[in-house]
């Protein structure tokens, strides 16, 4: 249980099936909208505030490039296993690019679902009424990954 016990980053990979043309204003709207909310909802729970993790994020979106093709029924082919590495194709590669050391990305977690028309009411849901509320509601996950855009696949 030490490697809980260090700085942990939560890589949630959510999955958007998206119908639609405008979606700048949607992705940055969406994006706030999760922020924001998986924020207050740890607030609530007494739990300190996620921070932004710039080198989760940027594996986040790698993946997401690769599985831009992919569809929403692949979404739960990853493992929710702390400890253990996902079952992502390239996943060291993409580590090595992001600047993420092996060891800390057993520590991380990869949290799939799969929301159509990205409704961020219904993303949240799907965190905090899941079986994915755990690792909200756990303390040790502090850093958060965010992409930079919207894709078929969108990670967090």
């Amino acid at each position: 249980m030490a490697i809980l016990k260090l700085s942990l980053v939560l890589l949630v990979l959510h999955v958007v099936q998206l119908q639609g043309n405008s979606m700048s204003d949607c992705e940055g709207e969406a994006q706030r909208y999760l922020w924001d909310n998986l924020n207050g909802y740890r607030r609530s729970l007494h739990l300190n505030n996620f921070t932004d993790n710039s080198n989760a994020a940027c594996l986040a979106n790698k993946i997401a490039d690769q599985l831009k093709n992919d569809t929403c029924k692949n979404a739960f082919n990853f493992s929710p296993t702390p400890g253990t590495k996902p079952n992502v194709p390239k996943f060291d590669k993409f580590l090595h690019k992001c600047d993420i050391k092996d060891k800390r990305a057993v520590d991380g977690i990869i949290l799939p679902i799969c929301v159509p028309r990205l409704d961020p009411i219904v993303v949240f849901s799907n965190y905090t009424k899941s079986q994915y509320a755990k690792y909200l509601k756990n303390s040790n996950y502090m850093g958060l990954g965010l992409p930079l855009r919207i894709i078929e696949w969108w990670l967090f």
